[in-house]
C-alpha cells in the first residue's frame, strides 16, 4: 500500500486515515524548523477541534 505524501493530505488531494482507529505518522526528512512548523500546525488544529489528549511526559 502506497502512503500519501504530507502535502497531498494537507491540500485535500489524499486522505491520511481511512478508519477512525488508523494512526498517522510523519517522516521527517527536512530541517528541524520544518518539523517544528508541522508540529505547531498539528497542535493548533487539534486544539481548534478539541481533539486529542495531553500526555504527561
Amino acid at each position: 500500500m502506497e502512503l500519501p505524501a504530507l502535502g497531498e493530505v494537507l491540500t485535500g488531494r489524499a486522505t491520511a486515515r481511512r478508519h477512525p482507529d488508523d494512526l498517522v505518522t510523519y517522516l521527517s526528512v527536512g530541517l528541524g524548523v520544518q518539523d517544528a512548523a508541522a508540529a505547531w500546525h498539528v497542535v493548533e488544529r487539534a486544539e481548534a477541534l478539541r481533539a486529542g489528549q495531553e500526555v504527561a511526559w
